[in-house]
């Protein structure tokens, strides 16, 4: 199952984001498509944090917009809602020391991390890609 990242949803979102075309594309596949997807509320709520706030963008996103394409996102019945598990601290105290504190909670969901950042690749035990 794939499990959007932060980043993606934004660019995916933001039609001013330079990776806006590949995101949205991806995006759109994903949820028209027929396999499940995973997509967490705690992404949901940090890709609005991030799209609504003044010192990201110029012109940041209103909330009342960017509410409704994350709505948009976990509306279909494909789509299965990821949310932190009793396993999530342990794997997030164990990986921090070795590769960074990103990507536990597809690593407990045993989701593939979608993502525009190639640093996740050294992260032990995460499935990741970029959006395609």
């Amino acid at each position: 199952m794939l499990l959007p990242d932060v980043n993606v949803l934004v660019n995916a979102f933001r039609r001013d984001s330079t990776d806006h075309a590949l995101c949205r594309r991806w995006l759109n596949a994903v949820v028209t498509g027929d396999p499940s997807y995973g997509i967490s509320s705690q992404v949901l709520s940090e890709a609005i944090r991030v799209v609504t706030h003044p010192k990201v963008f110029v012109r940041p996103s209103s909330l009342a917009e960017s509410i409704q394409f994350c709505d948009l996102a976990r509306e279909p019945s494909q789509c299965v809602l990821i949310e932190p598990g009793s396993q999530l601290w342990s794997i997030f105290t164990r990986s921090c020391p070795e590769a960074g504190t990103n990507g536990n909670l597809a690593v407990e969901s045993g989701c593939d991390w979608i993502a525009l950042d190639r640093d996740y690749a050294r992260f032990p035990g995460l499935g990741w890609r970029i959006p395609s």
